[in-house]
C-alpha cells in the first residue's frame, strides 16, 4: 500500500494498543469473553520485557517474595498462570524464543482476535473526551490503519495511546514527598531508564 492511498478501515470491540504481557492477557480475556479484538503490537513478537528481544522474568503476585514461614506460597491465576503452566511443560529448556511462539499460539487460536504486529499506534480521533478512533502504521508493509472500537486499552509500555489522546503523564523520577516514598529522591528529576544490555554469564570453574 502506498502511503498516499488512504488508511484500511478497521471495526471491533476491543482494541488493545501493546502486546506485553497486560496487553496478551487483556485481549486474551476479552476475545475469551466473546468481544472482537484487535490487539496491536509495535514489535515483530509479543510479550514486551518478557519477550525474546529483551529477557526479562514476569514479576508478579509469584514474586512477591512474601517467605513467611508456613504460609502458602503467592501465585499468579488465571491467564498469565495459563501462559507460565504451557511453558514450564513445552519450553523446560527456557528458550526465549520458544516463549515468544507460545504467546503467538495463544493469540492466534482465538477466533475473534486479530493479531497486527509491527504496528505502531501513531494518533487518535476524539470527540470530547473520548476516542473515535486510533490510526495505526505498519512501516514493514508501509500500510497505515484506521481503527474504531468501543473500548480502547492502553498497555503500551510508555502511554502511547494514553498520550495521543491528551490524557495526562510524567517522566522521570517523582521526589519522595509525592507518593510517600522513602527510598526515592528528595527531588524530582528527569531520570529514565536506558538501554538494555542482555549477556549471560556461566560459571566456567577457573578464572
Amino acid at each position: 500500500m502506498k502511503r498516499n492511498e488512504e488508511k484500511q478501515l478497521m471495526y471491533t470491540d476491543v482494541m488493545v494498543a501493546g502486546g506485553g504481557m497486560a496487553g496478551v492477557a487483556a485481549a486474551l480475556a476479552a476475545a475469551r469473553n466473546g468481544a472482537k479484538v484487535i490487539l496491536c503490537q509495535d514489535r515483530p513478537v509479543l510479550g514486551g520485557n518478557a519477550s525474546s528481544e529483551i529477557r526479562m522474568h514476569i514479576v508478579g503476585a509469584a514474586n512477591s517474595k512474601r517467605r513467611m514461614a508456613l504460609e502458602t506460597e503467592a501465585r499468579e491465576g488465571g491467564i498469565l498462570e495459563e501462559i507460565l503452566l504451557e511453558c514450564a511443560v513445552r519450553n523446560p529448556q527456557r528458550s526465549a524464543s520458544m516463549f515468544d511462539l507460545i504467546l503467538y499460539e495463544k493469540c492466534r487460536a482465538e477466533p475473534n482476535l486479530t493479531l497486527m504486529l509491527n504496528t505502531s499506534v501513531t494518533g487518535v480521533q476524539m470527540d470530547g473526551d473520548r476516542i473515535v478512533s486510533v490510526t495505526a502504521s505498519r512501516e514493514s508493509t508501509e500500510h497505515a490503519f484506521e481503527i474504531v472500537a468501543q473500548i480502547y486499552l492502553d498497555c503500551t509500555g510508555d502511554g502511547r495511546l494514553g498520550m495521543e489522546a491528551g490524557a495526562w503523564f510524567a517522566t522521570g523520577r517523582e521526589s519522595s514527598r509525592q507518593y510517600g516514598e522513602s527510598h526515592a529522591g528528595e527531588e524530582e528529576d528527569s531520570y529514565r531508564l536506558g538501554s538494555s544490555l542482555l549477556f549471560t554469564a556461566r560459571n566456567m570453574g577457573r578464572p
